[in-house]
């Protein structure tokens, strides 16, 4: 997955390791890395650890869901409509 911020691109790469596991890694890559533009990279990649933390936690959750007894009892999914992807563009406007 591909990240597109203002100065930054963060990609997150998901590699599953079995059915109930998967290892992910994130890689920060910054238009300006001088030193002037350090604590502002620095704070980025800090945003970035806690919201993959946060969606963690939220992941964790859902498949405890998943797998428990008034989910199977209920025979029904999770979203009435599933989402669609869209292919959004990290370049700048021509």
């Amino acid at each position: 997955m591909f990240n597109c911020y203002e100065g930054y691109l963060d990609t997150n790469l998901v590699i599953p390791i079995d059915v109930d596991h998967c290892r992910v890694i994130f890689d920060f890559y910054f238009s300006d890395v001088s030193e002037a533009a350090r604590a502002y990279n620095e704070q980025s990649v800090a945003v970035g650890n806690r919201v993959q933390d946060e969606d963690l936690g939220i992941c964790e959750a859902v498949q405890r869901g998943l797998k428990s007894r008034a989910y199977k009892l209920a025979g029904s999914q999770c979203a009435a409509k599933p989402e669609n992807s869209s292919f959004i563009s990290c370049s700048p406007p021509i």
